[in-house]
């Protein structure tokens, strides 16, 4: 096997386990206040998606998005979220609610063709990727 075809499948694998490792410990030790902290983090990016999912309507007054979270929602926490999509969309919001807790915190939004991941569980596929793309 050539010498550099080892070391890239080497540093794959690496990867790889470093990011299984990291996703399960943080999930063994998250609770729903660690998903509440990543949840108010992601404010700002919740008006980028109403507004990239405000271009996508084609003037429905109903605009159904799935909010998928790794605890229960509910609460003032939900009622924020459906009124700053609603604000930004610019029409009605029906949210449903779906629980993964492989998400580990944080949320993750469909609507539309479209999937906005701010979970942790996403933040470390991410960071694993970028990795991968650097070395």
């Amino acid at each position: 096997m050539d010498i550099t075809k080892a070391k890239a499948e080497l540093r794959g694998q690496a990867i790889e386990a470093v990011s299984l490792y990291a996703t399960q410990l943080i999930g063994d030790i998250s609770d729903e206040m660690l998903h509440d902290a990543v949840f108010r983090k992601a404010k700002d990016d919740i008006v980028r998606i109403a507004t990239e999912i405000r271009e996508r309507n084609a003037g429905n007054k109903v605009v159904t998005v799935e909010l998928i979270c790794p605890y229960p929602a509910g609460g003032e926490a939900l009622e924020e979220l459906e009124q700053v999509l609603e604000k930004e969309i610019g029409a009605k919001v029906e949210l449903l609610a779906e629980i993964d807790r492989g998400l580990i915190a944080g949320i993750k939004l469909k609507a539309f063709d479209m999937v906005y991941d701010l979970s942790l569980a996403g933040q470390i596929s991410a960071f694993s990727t970028n990795l991968r793309e650097k070395l």
